[in-house]
């Protein structure tokens, strides 16, 4: 079923049930549909994004890491699993912590990934100097 242009409706127009379908029904099916095959292809789920450019179109997923440090020197790691597969590979992976003032006192914390794959990976959190503390660290991939 092909997109319909939008009509512009008159005053006083008799609106028929075949007018509405095409208008109402037929869009928002046109549209679901276009949801529905996005979701098959790149099985999108919650923070899970898909990003495109004029050249090609990836896939953007995040996942939060809660890591707790017991101590000013502790080395932490925590597992990650991205909500669905990268199909073949990832180009990039980020990752961030948002520090309050209490937190950036407690020392110089480190946050690294120290493996991943298109399934999930490993981060890693270590203090020096600092007090013990929760974090919650995001990572980010992009690939396909």
């Amino acid at each position: 079923m092909a997109w319909t242009t939008p009509r512009t409706w008159v005053a006083g127009e008799v609106v028929t049930a075949s007018m509405m379908n095409e208008q109402v029904r037929d869009n928002l099916s046109y549209l679901k549909d276009h949801v529905d095959a996005t979701s098959g292809v790149h099985g999108l789920g919650s923070g899970v994004y898909v990003i495109g450019s004029k050249m090609a179109q990836c896939r953007m997923e995040y996942k939060s890491v809660s890591i707790v440090l017991s101590s000013g020197t502790a080395a932490v790691e925590g597992n990650f699993t991205w909500n669905n597969a990268f199909s073949s590979s990832i180009t990039a992976i980020v990752c961030g912590c948002v520090y309050g003032t209490t937190d950036y006192n407690m020392g110089r914390n480190l946050y690294y990934i120290k493996s991943a794959s298109t399934t999930g990976g490993t981060l890693v959190m270590a203090a020096s100097g600092g007090l013990a503390g929760t974090f919650s660290v995001t990572v980010m991939a992009f690939g396909v």
